[in-house]
């Protein structure tokens, strides 16, 4: 039975007000204010598409293909008065529009589909599919070379996109969300057939700018710790759970180390760079997770340095900066600890 469209606001809603949805989103403060314009206009569209419907239900037949042409027209019109509509944002208001109708189409009846609250949820969800492809392509355009994912971490977030929190990659490169693939959140083009990846995401990106060189390969990790190693221990956990990682040189203990790993590295007129040593120091935890951890990183920041005249990952990262080095390598240790078991809480 059709409702009365007064009965439209009466219902449980799924969104929420556009100023405390964007805000709690890792965003600057003009990102939130374009995402709640967006949004404002987005709504109105999405609410005279579903009076429509429901004018049409109450009257028949409904033309959902009138419908569904009249959003997509709406719907590239309001994506030009944010930025210029390209193949990626056209195929986007296409299949948006087709998605919505269909659903409307599939749940008539259903009180939800013909709310006011899809409506906001629905201009929410657009606000941050369009401009998180704007802002991407205008970091491009800017020169940044790395992108970070950060979640809102809380109870909500998607346990693919938890795993991506502080992520750090290069800013061409594809995150993997799931068994999906994005380069920024919401990215449709490769995620399209993974919805359960896409919507109500609240994820965002930080692009990282272009910085001074880093010279993280040469400065202390962290301060020392308390707690004495032994070369055999070093020597142990490289034949057994490191056994996979070639070291260039053989690390060794030095107990006047101010710091719990150093490695050092001599660069050629021509690029070529050689490792020197790798000294390891005192531990701040007496436990071997520790140090299987400060071994690792040692380990990475040599590949840096080893590879950043030839690689183009490892030049990348190199120079982006102290940031992204540390978020990288911390990020490729928190996974190698996950997929051998081991307690990543004891480094």
């Amino acid at each position: 039975m059709p409702r009365n469209i007064d009965e439209l606001s009466n219902l449980k809603t799924k969104s929420e007000p556009p100023e405390q949805y964007f805000k709690k989103m890792d965003l600057d403060e003009e990102q939130v204010e374009r995402r709640i314009e967006y949004t404002e206009k987005a709504n109105e569209l999405f609410d005279v598409i579903l009076i429509l419907l429901l004018t049409m239900q109450e009257n028949g037949p409904v033309d959902y293909g009138y419908a569904r042409g009249l959003l997509e027209n709406w719907l590239l019109s309001l994506i030009a008065e944010f930025t210029t509509p390209d193949d990626y944002l056209i195929d986007y208001a296409t299949d948006t529009a087709y998605n919505f109708i269909d659903a409307s189409e599939r749940h008539e009846g259903d009180p939800w589909y013909t709310s006011a609250d899809r409506s906001l949820y629905n201009a929410e969800n657009s606000a941050n599919d369009v401009l998180n492809y704007d802002e991407y392509q205008r970091a491009i355009e800017a020169g940044k070379t790395h992108k970070k994912w950060i979640t809102e971490n809380d109870k909500k977030v998607r346990d693919s996109h938890r795993e991506l929190h502080n992520k750090v990659i290069p800013i061409k490169e594809y995150f993997r969300v799931g068994i999906a693939r994005m380069r920024f959140p919401k990215d449709y083009e490769y995620a399209s057939m993974f919805p359960e990846e896409l919507v109500n995401c609240r994820c965002s990106i930080k692009y990282l700018p272009e910085t001074v060189k880093s010279d993280t390969i040469n400065k202390e990790k962290m301060k020392s710790g308390e707690y004495p190693v032994t070369n055999e221990q070093i020597e142990d956990i490289l034949n057994n759970e490191l056994a996979e990682f070639q070291m260039p040189v053989i690390p060794v203990y030095n107990p006047r180390l101010k710091s719990q790993g150093l490695t050092r590295g001599k660069e050629q007129p021509w690029g070529t760079v050689t490792i020197t040593s790798i000294q390891i120091g005192k531990q701040v935890k007496n436990t071997r997770e520790c140090l299987i951890d400060t071994l690792l990183h040692e380990y990475l920041e040599a590949q840096i340095m080893l590879n950043k005249n030839s690689d183009p990952f490892y030049a990348d990262l190199y120079k982006s900066g102290d940031a992204a080095i540390h978020s990288y390598i911390d990020d490729f240790i928190e996974s190698f600890f996950k997929a051998k078991g081991l307690d990543y809480g004891l480094v």
